[in-house]
């Protein structure tokens, strides 16, 4: 959004939005390509630097790519999570929508304050042995530190994870109703909040058609660049600036890895606690018809709502364990050699 993409503008002006961007990053990458050829074989501590960065690209491409082809699916959900502000206007409605929405703004803010903290640290520390040499000289210049190529250029998360919560946020309003059901308006609630549940089961499809090849692609990038800058870390033990640089990468890595993650394993617990809320409940107080009603919601909320990688990799948090358990023993392993 900061560089002008937006799915309400035009297409002229997106497309050449997108065109510059990509041209970019493809300059960007052929020093990469000259640095790689020359220590393939003979420096694998440059070359592990080097294929951390490719890795690093290709995920900016990814998101790049899917911003661009998922226009119009991301514009059914944007006019989606506006049409359900205006209409909600319960209290209790409007109360857990605003809660979940402003979490969201929340949840990126914090992404992106941690990502302008690491851009600004990456960037200050190649210039401390340059100051070093002015303040405090040696006998010979120290060593230069340079700044990777690649930069945080496109991001989808603002709008990926205000998706998410708004997901949950309906889901927290569907909870509402099946909970306080009861009396003469009973079938009433209960239809509504089967109706809602359908249009949370719609919302869910749509981004996970949207993301799903995103999320396949995304994390098997950063699952490369979370081992090769493990590898990295090992070997600027004896760096410390180095070292202090590389291990924000790492971390910076874990966090994106979760904040993929998160809304996964959100959306999960949301949709089986929908499940818990239409079992344990006063079914019997009510009339025969809503009995009825019940046994089909819950059937079908026996199945939480789940998104994943291309049918391959479930988004929650045991698998992001696994991650990190594997990322562990990488380090381990290299830092015995």
């Amino acid at each position: 959004m900061a560089l002008g993409i937006w799915p309400y503008q035009s297409r002229v002006k997106n497309s050449i939005t997108y065109a510059g961007l990509v041209l970019v990053m493809i300059i960007m990458l052929i020093p990469q390509f000259i640095r790689l050829n020359t220590y393939l074989g003979k420096d694998i501590e440059k070359t592990m630097e080097n294929i951390f960065i490719f890795f690093y690209v290709f995920g900016i491409f990814v998101k790049l790519f899917t911003a661009h082809f998922a226009e119009d699916k991301l514009k059914i959900l944007y006019e989606s999570t506006a049409k359900n502000f205006e209409t909600y206007t319960d209290a209790v409605e409007a109360e857990i929508m605003k809660r979940y929405s402003e979490r969201g703004r929340l949840l990126t803010f914090v992404f992106l304050l941690y990502m302008i903290s690491a851009v600004a640290v990456s960037v200050v520390l190649p210039m401390c042995p340059i100051v070093l040499d002015s303040t405090d000289p040696l006998d010979q210049p120290r060593p230069r530190m340079f700044i990777l190529n690649g930069e945080y250029i496109v991001d989808k998360y603002e709008y990926r994870l205000r998706n998410f919560n708004k997901s949950c946020g309906l889901q927290m309003v569907e909870h509402a109703e099946a909970e306080r059901y009861g009396g003469d308006y009973a079938y009433a609630a209960l239809v509504r909040a089967i109706l809602l549940h359908k249009d949370i089961i719609k919302f869910t499809e749509i981004i996970q058609t949207s993301y799903s090849l995103y999320f396949l692609l995304e994390m098997g990038a950063t699952i490369g660049i979370l081992t090769s800058s493990s590898v990295v870390v090992v070997m600027k033990l004896k760096q410390p600036l180095e070292l202090l640089r590389w291990s924000l990468f790492l971390f910076g890595v874990i966090l994106h890895i979760f904040f993929l993650t998160w809304p996964g394993q959100k959306l999960i617990d949301f949709s089986s606690d929908i499940f818990q809320e239409a079992y344990l409940n006063d079914w019997y107080k009510s009339s025969l018809k809503c009995q009825n009603l019940l046994k089909f919601m819950s059937l079908r909320c026996s199945r939480p709502c789940e998104l994943s990688g291309g049918g391959l990799y479930i988004m929650n948090f045991i698998n992001f364990a696994t991650i990190l358990k594997t990322s562990a023993s990488y380090i381990t392993v290299f830092s015995s050699v």
